[in-house]
């Protein structure tokens, strides 16, 4: 998890300005990678129950729904996703910032 606050720090004495869906989101932000495993547990879990549902699948659905929704900080599913994508999107330039092409070929 990362951890966001506006509050001072002793090595940081200014405060940190923090975007609008962090400040929704309160202090803990889920790292991409941990945000991306967990949508892929709900999506997997969301196939698995349609195409045969079960008590089980339905379960793991429900469980997955909801961490997604503790993640993001939100109460319902449909809200956790649009927020993880967002928090997706805002951290993708720094992720493709950091990544080098070793493969030797010539961009076009």
């Amino acid at each position: 998890m990362i951890v966001v606050s506006d509050a001072p720090s002793p090595a940081a004495p200014a405060a940190r300005r923090v975007s609008s869906v962090e400040e929704e989101l309160a202090v803990l932000l889920p790292t991409p990678a941990d945000l991306r495993a967990a949508l892929s547990r709900y999506a997997d879990a969301v196939i698995e129950d349609e195409r045969r549902s079960t008590p089980e699948t339905i379960r793991q659905r429900e469980d997955t729904a909801y961490t997604l929704c503790v993640m993001t900080g939100v109460s319902d599913v449909r809200d956790a996703l649009s927020t993880a994508d967002a928090l997706l999107s805002r951290r993708a330039p720094e992720s493709e910032a950091g990544r080098r092409d070793h493969s030797g070929a010539v961009p076009v």
